[in-house]
């Protein structure tokens, strides 16, 4: 792939990606918002960017997006700003990693394409995986399978994985361009969870595999570099969750050591079988550490005795473990290499359709009228809607914007105050009660057990969870009621 075409690709991707808000510039609706992922119009906000930032100071993106709301910027706006710098820095950092791997430019270019887009390959718009996910959660495979279940891209899911991602391409970039494995361990203490889990496991390996080859005496402990490092940060974790995690976060974690099985462990062992001979001599050790890598993940609490929505670590790093294989050998095949460089984009295309739809579904169902507009400038915390969905994306309309009523919260005492008295005014009017109960029983399952209960975070691997709230005790010292109510058609 010669650079016009690269340059061609990056266009259309960003295109594709950023089809909504461009659509809707076009269009001239108004006011706009939008997602790409899940909870973007949650953690886009600036209130949230604040709370969780103080708390999670580890996390520079929740920094960029403060400063994007302190700019001026509404979430919609970070959000396409995020997407269109993430997606640009992680492609010309792969193609710079590829370069200094041996590949020529032209195949550090279709590697730097692949690579980015063919995860899609392996998450929720395959129908396989689709069934896959769909039947554990059916049939119980959940408590022992873990499967990616998202339909988008990693990377534009704004700010977290997608800030970790681009910071990762740098920080190999950066280690391979010195030599030295201290970019890679200076930048994890900085990286989205389910991001740094894995990568330590793969840095650690490596690196343990680099130490031991150089002193003859330990030559014997090669093959179980991988071993050593999976019990090292399993200990690390173990650690952290009993020393450094607060109680209240570590409430949302599950005890548990039973082993789990990976998806995408299994597709990136399976490829990496199947297609080793084809994946050059120097990169078949690092490309066995990295195909290992969703198993570590999917199963540290043999160690660490804990586990938090495991399936993460499929749909935000195993996509790209499954993937790596496939991209050495269509980077030995130049056929086979632009075969796959046209199918990730179809992908891509048929991602990027998903969400545009959904986004000008939500536009019909609720447009976004002179008083809409008014009411999210001026007063968006008191804007009820009854539709889930576009509460959350509603949030990403104005800079520094207040999250309105009904959209996801941060379970705190003054937060379910409030909930409780917007639902009471609500209820004070019959028809207005039957149109919200969907929204009230789904919030009052998330307050009561602070959303414990959610079967993608414990597994079926717990089933007595702590009530922290009561959804149906009056409220009491509400407010003069403000609320501006709007229904969806």
């Amino acid at each position: 792939m010669n650079k016009y075409a690269f340059i061609a690709v990056i266009a259309a991707a960003l295109a594709l990606i950023n089809a909504t808000p461009i659509y809707l510039w076009f269009a001239d609706v108004g006011v706009i918002y939008y997602t790409n992922a899940w909870n973007e119009g949650f953690y886009l906000l600036y209130e949230i960017s604040r709370e969780i930032g103080l708390i999670a100071s580890n996390r520079p993106s929740l920094y960029l997006v403060r400063i994007g709301h302190e700019a001026g910027f509404s979430g919609a706006q970070i959000n396409m700003i995020f997407d269109t710098l993430a997606v640009i820095a992680f492609m010309l950092f792969s193609r710079a990693i590829f370069i200094r791997l041996g590949y020529d430019r032209r195949k550090s270019n279709l590697g730097a394409v692949l690579i980015t887009f063919l995860p899609l390959l392996f998450g929720g718009l395959n129908p396989f995986v689709v069934r896959i996910f769909h039947a554990g959660l059916e049939r119980g495979f959940v408590s022992w399978l873990t499967t990616p279940g998202s339909t988008f891209l990693p990377l534009v899911s704004s700010p977290e994985p997608q800030i970790s991602l681009a910071l990762m391409c740098a920080a190999i970039f950066l280690s391979l361009r010195i030599r030295s494995f201290i970019p890679m361990y200076l930048c994890m203490p900085f990286l989205y969870q389910f991001v740094s889990f894995p990568l330590a496991f793969i840095v650690v390996s490596l690196h343990l595999h680099s130490i031991l080859e150089r002193k003859t005496k330990f030559k014997p402990l090669l093959p179980f570099a991988p071993a050593i490092s999976f019990c090292l940060i399993s200990i690390a974790a173990m650690l952290f969750f009993e020393f450094i995690l607060s109680n209240e976060h570590r409430s949302m974690l599950v005890n548990t050591r039973l082993p789990f099985v990976s998806f995408t462990g299994c597709v990136a062992l399976g490829l990496h079988a199947i297609l080793r001979n084809a994946i050059p001599d120097k990169l078949r050790r690092p490309a066995f550490v990295i195909a290992l890598a969703p198993f570590v993940a999917a199963n540290h609490q043999i160690i660490s005795g804990w586990i938090a929505q495991p399936n993460s670590f499929e749909q935000y790093f195993g996509v790209y473990c499954a993937s790596f294989a496939l991209v050495l050998t269509a980077l030995k095949t130049h056929r086979y290499g632009w075969f796959s460089a046209a199918f990730s984009m179809l992908m891509l295309l048929a991602s990027s359709k998903v969400f545009f739809i959904q986004n000008l579904t939500f536009y019909s169902m609720l447009p976004p009228t002179p008083h809409l507009i008014e009411a999210l400038k001026h007063d968006s915390s008191n804007v009820a809607v009854n539709q889930r969905g576009i509460s959350m994306m509603l949030n990403m309309a104005f800079p520094k914007q207040p999250s309105t009523v009904f959209s996801k919260y941060r379970f705190s005492d003054d937060s379910f105050k409030r909930y409780l008295c917007a639902k009471e005014e609500i209820r004070k009017h019959d028809g207005l009660a039957r149109k919200y109960a969907d929204v009230f029983n789904t919030i009052d399952k998330e307050f009561a057990s602070r959303n414990r209960d959610f079967v993608l975070l414990h597994c079926l691997r717990k089933n007595d969870f702590e009530k922290d709230y009561d959804p149906d005790i009056p409220p009491e010292d509400c407010p003069e009621a403000n609320l501006k109510i709007f229904t969806v058609r």
